[in-house]
């Protein structure tokens, strides 16, 4: 048993919500905007609906993971590549946003695309980017493998679409320079102000 298939909440008004998991069938629910059903994402959300008392949809919300073969090839690591967002405010089509993301050999999350508002092509939520709103956020890490300290994040920058920096933030630890780490102590955390200029 993998979990139900889907689950409907409801609150003492009507309103209610309903979510639907992956089950390792190897059957997507196209409809759904479910993508490659995979034995490694059973159990996983994929989609969310919020409905009002009426039974009116007010929003959906849209996940897509890959899948990863660890060592050996019987593990497998399970991450966020696609966040969806479609808000309907009562029309039959919705106002969607949507957001990217990609993963270093670790886990932790290297780049970050906030799309903004797009326009949804398909119910799998492939979508054309529309405007000029988009944000990336590129994020690395002090890493000591011997320590087995690999998750400390060590810069993050933010462009915007024209690839204008908006935001940077730097961190350091054990009074070592940016990047380095012996025990994971923060010691300095800055902040750019503006052109090579921080403040901590």
């Amino acid at each position: 048993f993998v979990g139900f298939e889907t689950v409907r909440t409801t609150d003492t008004n009507g309103n209610y919500t309903i979510d639907y998991y992956h089950q390792r069938a190897g059957i997507n629910n196209d409809a759904k905007g479910e993508v490659e059903d995979n034995i490694a994402k059973r159990g996983r959300k994929y989609r969310s609906e919020t409905y009002d008392a009426s039974g009116k949809l007010l929003n959906a919300e849209l996940s897509r993971y890959t899948v990863s073969s660890l060592a050996g090839g019987t593990r497998f690591a399970v991450r966020l590549a696609q966040k969806t967002s479609m808000d309907y405010e009562g029309n039959s089509t919705p106002r969607a946003k949507a957001a990217t993301y990609s993963y270093d050999s670790f886990g932790n999350p290297t780049t970050i695309t906030d799309f903004g508002e797009v326009t949804l092509n398909n119910p799998a939520g492939d979508f054309s980017d529309i405007g000029n709103d988009k944000l990336t956020t590129t994020k690395t890490y002090a890493l000591n493998s011997a320590k087995n300290i690999t998750s400390l994040p060590s810069r993050a920058v933010v462009v915007d679409s024209t690839g204008t920096t908006v935001k940077e933030s730097k961190w350091s630890y054990d009074g070592l320079n940016s990047g380095e780490v012996d025990r994971g102590n923060l010691t300095k955390n800055e902040q750019l102000l503006s052109a090579n200029t921080y403040v901590s």
